[in-house]
């Protein structure tokens, strides 16, 4: 099955965006709204208060917070999104994210992630929930069980996936 995303305005194919924009799994919706800037090296979260503890811990792992960073993350509820989604917007400036509960934060969060894992990066516009309502893995054995350490860094990997199963 071939994915399309709205680029400008337009439909085009996901591998058509650039390659800052590609994030996994596909969005439903990806525009890119602005030219390209630097990956920030800290962020700040804007309010500070209430954003939800998994999310912060996520960007914690790739950014330094600083209350005074140029490059803010503002947060909100949208109860209109379906459940777990988000929409996300990047620019220059920093991001605005609008979820409809804790795991739209967590999977906006990831997305905010992999849009900034380049040294250049776009501003676009990406919504996104998911198809299905479970994703997830099946820990099957035809040898010797997952050890303790596999099984977190499975859990990291589902988590950093967008899956909840």
């Amino acid at each position: 099955m071939a994915v399309a995303a709205i680029c400008a305005g337009t439909t085009v194919w996901a591998e058509t965006l650039p390659e800052t924009v590609r994030v996994w799994p596909t969005p439903q919706e990806v525009s890119v709204d602005g030219g390209t800037f630097a990956r920030p090296k800290t962020i700040a979260i804007v309010p500070a208060d209430g954003f939800d503890a998994e999310a912060q811990a996520a960007l914690a792992a790739t950014f330094k917070i600083e209350p005074t960073a140029t490059f803010t993350v503002t947060w909100k509820e949208d109860a209109s999104l379906p459940k777990e989604g988000y929409t996300l917007t990047v620019d220059a400036n920093g991001a605005d994210l609008a979820a409809a509960d804790g795991r739209g934060f967590f999977y906006g969060v990831q997305t905010l992630r992999q849009v900034l894992a380049a040294e250049d990066c776009h501003g676009v516009t990406i919504k996104d929930w998911p198809d299905v309502p479970f994703r997830g893995v099946v820990e099957g054995f035809y040898g010797q069980p997952w050890s303790f350490e596999a099984r977190k860094r499975m859990f990291a990997f589902m988590g950093e996936q967008k899956m909840n199963t």
